[in-house]
């Protein structure tokens, strides 16, 4: 009898616990939606149009959006007396949580600005505003200590820092010997010229030297592609913070195209005339002979080479399907080249979204392809706008619109709304009826959470929360 009120008590602690951790999941699993001001203070909604956290944050600016998990906002942390004695709140910017918890708060007496927030090797930027002095700290709001002889300092991200020598900088030279230093290790990776270096991600960084020829280096400070090759496009700041993928594109000596992996191997073996596409680990690449061809990370052929890509749909997408053409129509093929959806159809357009491929044989009505080739639905659209990184879909017809679901189905009906924010986490749209503008937003499911908050509560302004990102500084 013993052993049986010990096994149910038992079972009712595990039935117990795991209610209560399902509780927890749902209550802490929500994400941020929207900032609304209402009497001058932010507060914060989750993607269940519910308040996050205590509103005791008040603003003098508008939050900065949530970066590696972080939101970056003015707290007032003390009042004082200006020179007409009225009182005056003191403001030091924190980083706080999704639960409100401040994470962040530098140790520093002068008055401050966080240019960066924390990254994932656990330091944030720090602008000093009265001396104007780059710094940096670490999560627990210590200052990070540099070499004693260091002059203009960089963060470059990874726990990298980048320097001028003092005594390098004193001497007349167009471009003194730089350094790369690692923090934890506290010592100095590499010593070299270079006009500018990027942010380091996946122990990776590019460099273009003085000649402004590019190369990559590596976190130990290897030089891993010496300096050969040029910039693919004019905008090289651009070029050099976007390092979003796993492979990069130079060019070479004779301005043809090359590609890279991040230990500084080339991929195919060859050069190409016109600038690869890369997608999810696959590269569109182009041959006179050949045309539009996809190769993956080894150089071996996967689409056939007698199919022309679409030049809008370059690539395969998130899971492995793209559209190809061959005497203007359409199929779908996998990373294994193998036909999915067969050109007997007769498709004559195709769109790509990061999960599926829309088909159609009139640009009328579309038939909508998931990663096994299956059919979905079909939807009645004058166009199919995939929302680029975002696992959403637009379809217009006849002025309206409505959004179509990673898994090819609607989930918001046609109506006369725009969608003015979007992301992986919510939607906000706008319902325009004349000049009377209504903001819903909904959650990945298509339920409407919050309704016209800007009357329902009564805010002043209010602000789809910026989707988390990482935040890289090119230079």
């Amino acid at each position: 009898m013993a052993t049986t009120g010990i096994t149910k008590q038992f079972i009712m602690k595990t039935i117990y616990f795991l209610l209560l951790s399902t509780f927890y999941f749902i209550s802490f699993a929500q994400k941020p939606m929207l900032c609304a001001r209402i009497e001058g203070v932010w507060h914060f909604y989750d993607t269940n149009g519910k308040e996050m956290f205590e509103a005791h944050t008040a603003h003098a600016t508008q939050p900065q959006g949530w970066v590696n998990g972080c939101l970056s906002v003015l707290q007032v942390t003390s009042a004082e007396l200006d020179s007409n004695q009225a009182i005056m709140p003191v403001f030091r910017r924190v980083l706080l949580d999704v639960k409100g918890h401040i994470v962040l708060e530098p140790k520093l007496k002068n008055s401050y600005r966080i240019v960066q927030p924390l990254d994932a090797a656990g330091y944030a930027n720090i602008s000093d505003n009265e001396t104007g002095y780059f710094l940096l700290c670490d999560k627990k709001g210590e200052m990070v200590s540099f070499p004693a002889n260091a002059t203009q300092v960089s963060y470059r991200g990874e726990g990298i820092i980048e320097f001028v020598a003092r005594e390098d900088s004193l001497l007349e030279a167009e471009y003194p010997f730089q350094s790369l230093y690692d923090i934890k290790q506290k010592k100095v990776i590499y010593r070299g010229k270079w006009t500018s270096m990027g942010y380091f991600r996946q122990g990776v960084s590019i460099f273009k030297d003085t000649k402004s020829n590019m190369g990559l280096i590596n976190r130990k400070g290897e030089m891993i592609l010496s300096a050969l090759y040029k910039c693919p496009i004019e905008d090289d700041y651009h070029f050099m913070g976007e390092m979003l993928h796993e492979y990069f594109i130079f060019q070479d000596s004779i301005e043809n195209f090359v590609v890279f992996n991040r230990e500084g191997k080339q991929i195919g073996g060859n050069s190409f005339s016109q600038m690869p596409v890369i997608h999810h680990g696959y590269i569109s690449v182009w041959d006179e002979e050949k045309e539009w061809y996809i190769i993956d990370n080894k150089g071996n052929i996967v689409a056939p080479q007698v199919w022309q890509n679409n030049q809008d749909t370059q690539g395969f997408n998130e899971v492995g399907i793209t559209a190809v053409t061959k005497d203007e129509k359409y199929t779908v093929i996998n990373t294994k080249g193998t036909q999915i959806v067969g050109f007997e159809k007769g498709y004559v357009a195709a769109v790509v979204s990061p999960t599926t491929v829309f088909l159609s044989k009139d640009k009328q009505q579309w038939d909508v392809f998931n990663a096994k080739g299956k059919l979905i639905q079909s939807i009645s659209a004058d166009e199919i706008v995939p929302f680029g990184k975002y696992h959403y879909a637009e379809f217009w017809l006849e002025e309206q619109k409505g959004l179509i679901s990673a898994e090819g189905k609607v989930i918001i009906p046609l109506g006369n709304r725009e969608f003015s924010a979007i992301s992986d986490d919510f939607f906000e749209t706008r319902e325009i009826n004349g000049e009377d503008i209504r903001y819903q937003y909904w959650n990945p499911a298509g339920k409407m959470v919050l309704k016209n908050p800007i009357q329902e509560m009564n805010a002043d302004w209010i602000i789809p929360v910026e989707p988390d990102r990482e935040y890289y500084t090119p230079f």
